[in-house]
This record gives structure tokens, sequence and C-alpha cells, in this order.
């Protein structure tokens, strides 16, 4: 059998949600400086990785907070931001109407529905969200 090459999965910087422990989901939450810095330092790392140049696709969510990772990650690449692709089925999970709050604040407005959602994360949906199956069901798959 043979290999299609390798791929590079990066997850998006630092942003202000995760530094204040608040669940994201699809909501946006800009990168923080940390966030820029680490995308960068990607960036620099795949130039030693792989070169410069435009041979490997850079696809994103179109997640601002990843679309902003990718563009940076572009810099040292010596990629034309043009060239990023985005794919929906690359968006983080939806956390529904708890994407803001964090895991206290929602543990305070909805006791039990948070005690089921962590004792069963793979199958229970957050209000207004997905469960981590639905995300599991269209997220891509290697065949």
């Amino acid at each position: 059998m043979e290999s299609a090459g390798t791929i590079y999965l990066v997850r998006h910087g630092e942003t202000e949600w995760n530094r204040e422990g608040r669940l994201q989901g699809q909501s946006n939450s800009p990168l923080t400086a940390l966030g820029l810095k680490q995308a960068h330092g990607i960036g620099v790392l795949l130039r030693q990785l792989i070169g410069a140049g435009d041979n490997i696709p850079i696809i994103a969510s179109p997640l601002e907070r990843a679309l902003q990772t990718a563009k940076t990650i572009c810099g040292p690449l010596g990629r034309d931001t043009a060239s990023l692709r985005t794919d929906d089925l690359l968006k983080e999970i939806s956390f529904g109407r708890w994407e803001g709050r964090t895991f206290a604040e929602i543990a305070t407005a909805d006791p039990k529905r948070w005690r089921r959602f962590e004792r069963y994360r793979w199958c229970n949906i957050p209000p207004d969200g997905e469960s981590y199956a639905m995300v599991a069901e269209r997220a891509p798959v290697a065949s």
C-alpha cells in the first residue's frame, strides 16, 4: 500500500476565549499575541520540514481563528494567503448556547445537563449544539 504523503494537522493558536477557559465551538474569538506567535512558530517549523513554496495545499476551517492561524503560517512559508482553501468539514464542534461560557458558568446555570454532558460527552448534545459523535460523522475520513 502506497502512502499518499504526510498530513500536518495544526490547531489554531491561543484565543482570548482559550485563555479565559470559555467554550468556543463555532463562535469567533480572536487570537491573542501568544496565539499569533504560536502560529508564526508553526510556520517556521513547517518551512524547516517542507520548505517554502506553493507545492503543498493548506486547508483550514473557515472559522476566523483557524483562518488567522493559517494566514500567519503562510508568512514563513513564503505563501500567498490567496492560495488558502477552507473546508466546512473542519469546523470545530458546536456547543450551541454554551459557547462563550466557562465550564463553571454552565455547571451553575444547568447542572443536570452539564453533569450528563461530562459523563456522556460522546453522545450528549449541548443545547442547540452537536455531540462528538455528530462531529465524527461529518469529519473527513481518509479512505
